[in-house]
């Protein structure tokens, strides 16, 4: 009965979340177990998987300014208890996080090419299962060039 519930509570939040994709500023405040998040997220519905609780957060994340409007992200994580992965994005150090893409968890990439020349941005990742969200792994930066 809980895998049922927690099949169609993701159902449902994808259902949502997409309707908004490329409207980040409309976005719908998303409320895991631990702490609501408020993003876009985009992505086939990651496959579920029996829980064990909580994940571990990802770790070893990595962000690496690949042109002057993307920055590529990569990460590594131990067990396989997650679902997916949910990457946050911030602008300057006193922005404020907000979700922007959910990754199934086969992967453990991203490309954001939803970013501005020269600017500097601050990047997490928290993985996540029907349990909730972890929370999220040590911020890094990239600054895109001119």
């Amino acid at each position: 009965m809980k895998k049922i519930i927690c099949v169609i509570s993701f159902l449902l939040f994808f259902a949502i979340t997409s309707a908004f994709a490329g409207e980040a500023g409309n976005a719908p405040s998303v409320a895991p177990k631990q702490q609501a998040q408020q993003g876009v997220m985009t992505n086939a519905i990651p496959q579920m998987q029996q829980q064990q609780g909580i994940p571990d957060e990802p770790k070893d994340l990595h962000a690496t300014a690949s042109s002057s409007t993307q920055i590529d992200l990569d990460w590594s994580y131990g067990k396989s208890t997650e679902d997916g992965f949910v990457i946050e994005r911030k602008t300057g150090s006193n922005g404020v996080y907000e979700v922007i893409y959910a990754n199934d968890r086969t992967n453990l990439n991203y490309e954001d090419t939803q970013v501005d020349p020269n600017k500097t941005y601050f990047y997490r990742v928290r993985a996540f299962n029907c349990d909730g969200y972890t929370e999220p792994c040590k911020e890094v930066k990239a600054t895109t060039p001119y």
